[in-house]
């Protein structure tokens, strides 16, 4: 399928994603106060084991070494909050043993509140940016000449109409918003942590580029393998639609085993095709726990030292560890995010190869509206070839209003390409056909084809009701042309 040199996927997608930009900033609204919450979490499990259980010094900060200049504003306004709810609570004659805790459940109650509407509204514009490409993508569908779908694989068009945009989707909704809330989260989480103890924080640098350089490296191969099995998914549809269509023409030559062996041979391509990207993504996390694991027995080990020299309390050990495990669920989201987003860029350039395949038939952008056909239908000099193959040759033909016509010959003579090239279903090789001495060309398509009614040998119903398929092309009509067209095919019972 050839497109016109489109650009790169992503920042098509971005424009897409825009639309909806009031919403996204809400949504960043609220995971910035899940980050937030986040780590007042962690910081109050800090003082709950310092203070409320009595393993530091009630009321001061003893979990905490030396901070960096950047976390200062942080520690200072936790600790603000803190002194606050302890002068009020002490007030009301409430134990740190029991404040503590309570204010532990709210922040946890607070937290995942945020979390709900910020992953629903990022969720709404990932379906929100599906709706808006897969129409796109079937305005353009409906563009395309019969040449078009002559040469195109009606499994493959389904795929990319289906399985590649809910690729898209899942990147743009879920994915998305685990990505967001695990960068916002990573950065404040990282900040509270050096707070704690720089030492302990640093070891945590140097194992996070161990840890995603193999990753970086094994989600780029993820992304070639996964565009290569959204191929082979297709060229499966392709040979489905084409079993389901022609299943007479299999029986009646006897062809199942035939056709069983072709599916089963592009089935196996798929299989092993996909068989590598599944490789790929099961490697990701387990590379990820060994990397880290490996990265926190050495942390273990100097935190132990850091608490015997009293340079650390438990509960600020206890406050770092739940901080590094905190880590680990937005790390995976952010590489999980990668591998989805590399899987739903191999499905957009397929979609966007659709959305900008040539349109070979289109209106010129001075083309003028037909008037009411009157005079003559003059088919001048006209040749027409599918590939090298001469179907029509210098044919002149003119038909009169009022007269009726057949054209008849053997099959394979070019009469239904004759009288597909009126309503421009095709446009002729050489030659042209004027209608009241209007070249087809110049005229627009809407004011042609509302002049022509074509009654096929094939039965087509579209998925709505028997009115509006007797009605299809002309919704406006009264009641009684229904009922009159109705009756004249013999499907007015």
């Amino acid at each position: 399928m050839e497109s016109n040199g489109s650009p790169k996927p992503l920042p098509r997608l971005l424009v897409y994603f825009g639309r909806y930009r009031g919403r996204a900033l809400a949504a960043l609204a609220m995971m910035a106060a899940v980050s937030a919450l986040t780590v007042v979490f962690l910081f109050l499990v800090n003082k709950l084991i310092d203070d409320a259980l009595g393993a530091g010094a009630s009321g001061t900060l003893t979990g905490f070494g030396k901070s960096p200049r950047a976390a200062a504003p942080l520690i200072a306004w936790l600790q603000r909050g803190y002194a606050a709810m302890r002068s009020a609570a002490d007030h009301a004659g409430l134990p740190a043993r029991l404040a503590v805790p309570l204010l532990l459940l709210a922040t946890l109650v607070a937290k995942n509140v945020c979390s709900y509407f910020s992953e629903f509204a990022l969720n709404g514009i990932g379906i929100a940016m599906v709706r808006d490409l897969r129409n796109d993508a079937y305005r353009q569908l409906l563009r395309k000449s019969a040449r078009f779908y002559s040469q195109a694989s009606t499994g493959d068009l389904l795929s990319r109409m289906l399985s590649d945009v809910e690729q898209i989707q899942s990147a743009f909704g879920t994915r998305l918003a685990d990505f967001a809330q695990g960068v916002l989260t990573i950065l404040l989480v990282l900040v509270y942590a050096f707070s704690l103890n720089p030492g302990l924080a640093f070891g945590v640098f140097v194992i996070a580029p161990i840890v995603l350089l193999p990753i970086v490296d094994n989600t780029r191969r993820l992304g070639k393998a996964a565009f290569s099995s959204r191929e082979r998914i297709g060229g499966i549809g392709a040979l489905l639609s084409e079993t389901l269509r022609g299943h007479r023409v299999i029986k009646t030559y006897g062809m199942e085993e035939f056709e069983a062996d072709r599916f089963a041979e592009a089935n196996d391509r798929y299989f092993r095709v996909t068989r590598r990207t599944i490789r790929l993504q099961a490697l990701n996390s387990p590379l990820m726990e060994v990397l880290a694991g490996i990265g926190l027995v050495g942390l273990f080990a100097y935190a132990g030292g850091q608490i015997e020299q009293g340079r650390m309390t438990v509960g600020g050990l206890v406050s770092f560890l739940a901080a590094i495990m905190m880590l680990y669920k937005p790390l995976k989201d952010v590489t999980k995010t990668n591998m989805a987003l590399q899987i739903a860029l191999s499905s957009a350039r397929r979609i966007f190869e659709l959305v900008d395949s040539e349109t070979e038939i289109a209106d010129k952008p001075d083309a003028v509206d037909l008037g009411a056909f009157s005079r003559a239908i003059r088919y001048e000099d006209v040749s027409f070839r599918y590939g090298d193959d001469w179907v029509l040759r210098n044919l002149d033909l003119t038909i009169r209003r009022g007269e009726t016509v057949a054209i008849v010959g053997p099959s394979g003579a070019g009469k239904t390409t004759l009288v597909n090239l009126l309503p421009r279903l095709y446009d002729p090789t050489e030659g042209r056909i004027t209608l009241d001495g209007v070249d087809l060309k110049d005229a627009t398509l809407a004011s042609l084809r509302r002049q022509i009614g074509i009654v096929t040998q094939d039965t087509i119903l579209f998925d709505t009701s028997a009115r509006e398929n007797v009605a299809y092309g002309r919704p406006d009509a009264p009641e009684e042309a229904v009922r009159a067209a109705a009756a004249a095919a013999f499907a007015d019972e």
